[in-house]
This record gives structure tokens, C-alpha cells and sequence, in this order.
């Protein structure tokens, strides 16, 4: 018999195992699981074949009470460090006050990036990489979960969760909107940046980013960030 084919109940008896497996695979945080998880997924699917091999099926069940071990310890611990690494993202922030103080230039570094040609996940990204804290660790937040298939709707779910800010509120509406009825996100996005300024001022910490992106797109950073 060939070492590539198997008989019908065999093949049964892998796949459904790599079914459950694959299964298993999602009680880990997303991003372990966009990492990890397809290396994981063939490591399993060799081994059990090569188990079948050795010992039948006799062997492939004996091998799922070790497997179901290291399941749950690693799966455990991996969510755990994922709620630590959340709960420090917002240790910079006893309230939302620092982070409100940011939104406005926030809103005009993605409306900039939009208008430049660059796609929402794109200005997401960019923030993440360029801004300080706390803005910083939200939105890579938000991009970890995008990059891990994270529907765009519980992505922004999960943003509105870990920061109840009722400034960042109206802007998530804005763009909800926006994908529900369409629209240039970058001139609905706009009117925002300035009235945030208004109602919670600025932090000069982002002025260098947002120099750096105007230079970089070629556009003109507002007033209150032109000087160093």
C-alpha cells in the first residue's frame, strides 16, 4: 500500500481528527492563532498521519490525550498573556482623557492618509506605527485584529469596548455610516478633526508624526503642528 493513500476509514478517522483539531485551533487569541496557527494545523496533520502509520487507530486515539493536554495548558496561557498585553496597552490611561485629547489629530492623520489614496486599514496601520501612547497600542490593536480576519464590524466592536470614550464614539459612527451607505469617507471624516480640537484640545506629542506624514503626502500639517 502506498504511504500516500490510505483505506476509507482511515481517511475518515484523519480528517475528522484535523476537523477537531482545526477547531481546537480557534480557542487561542486571534493573533497567536493568524501567527501560529496554519504551522500548527501541519505539524498535526503529519504527525497523526505518520502515527496511523505506526500504530492505527489505536495510535492516533492514544495520541489525542497528550495532544488535548498541551491543548488546554498552552490555550489557557495564551489567552491569559492576550488579556495582560490588552490590560497594559491601557495602563498608559486612567480614563480617557489622554486618548480624547489625541482623536482630533488622530481623525486628520487618517483623513489625510485617505485622501492621499490609502485604504482605512492602511491609515489604521500607519497610526499604529507612528503615533505615541495610548493611541499607539489601540489602534495596533485594531490592526492586529483586522490582520488576523477579524470582521471590520467586531473589530470596531471590540475598539468601542476597550476605550468608552464618547468623542471616539462619533467618529466610529462616521464611518459605520459610511460603510452601510457609502460616501467619501475622507470628507465625512474632515468636519471632525477641528470640531474635536474645539471640545478636547491636542496633544503636542503627535505634532512630529503628523509633520512627518505631510511631507511624506504632500499635503499641509494644520497650524498648530507647522512649528517644531
Amino acid at each position: 500500500m502506498s504511504t500516500d493513500r490510505f483505506p476509507s476509514q482511515s481517511s475518515v478517522l484523519l480528517s475528522l481528527s484535523e476537523r477537531v483539531y482545526q477547531a481546537l485551533l480557534y480557542a487561542y487569541p486571534a493573533q497567536f492563532r493568524c501567527q501560529f496557527g496554519a504551522e500548527m494545523a501541519q505539524v498535526f496533520r503529519t504527525s497523526c498521519r505518520a502515527t496511523y502509520r505506526a500504530g492505527g487507530t489505536g495510535g492516533v486515539l492514544r495520541q489525542w490525550l497528550p495532544i488535548l493536554w498541551d491543548w488546554a495548558w498552552t490555550a489557557l496561557r495564551e489567552q491569559i498573556a492576550s488579556v495582560f498585553d490588552r490590560s497594559s496597552a491601557m495602563s498608559t490611561m486612567n480614563d480617557t482623557t489622554i486618548f480624547d485629547r489625541q482623536l482630533g489629530d488622530i481623525v486628520w492623520m487618517m483623513t489625510t492618509g485617505l485622501y492621499a489614496g490609502y485604504s482605512l486599514v492602511q491609515t489604521i496601520e500607519a497610526i499604529s506605527l507612528n503615533t505615541t501612547e495610548p493611541a499607539a497600542s489601540i489602534f495596533k490593536r485594531v490592526y492586529e485584529d483586522l490582520a488576523a480576519g477579524v470582521p471590520f464590524e467586531q473589530a470596531l466592536a471590540n475598539l468601542k469596548r476597550a476605550v468608552p470614550s464618547v468623542h471616539l464614539q462619533s467618529v466610529l459612527e462616521v464611518i459605520e455610516k459610511q460603510r452601510q451607505t457609502g460616501g467619501n469617507l475622507a470628507m465625512l471624516l474632515e468636519p471632525l478633526s477641528d470640531q474635536l480640537i474645539q471640545q478636547v484640545g491636542s496633544d503636542p506629542s503627535l505634532y512630529p508624526a503628523m509633520r512627518e506624514e505631510a511631507s511624506l503626502l504632500g499635503a499641509q500639517p494644520p497650524e498648530r503642528a507647522r512649528s517644531v
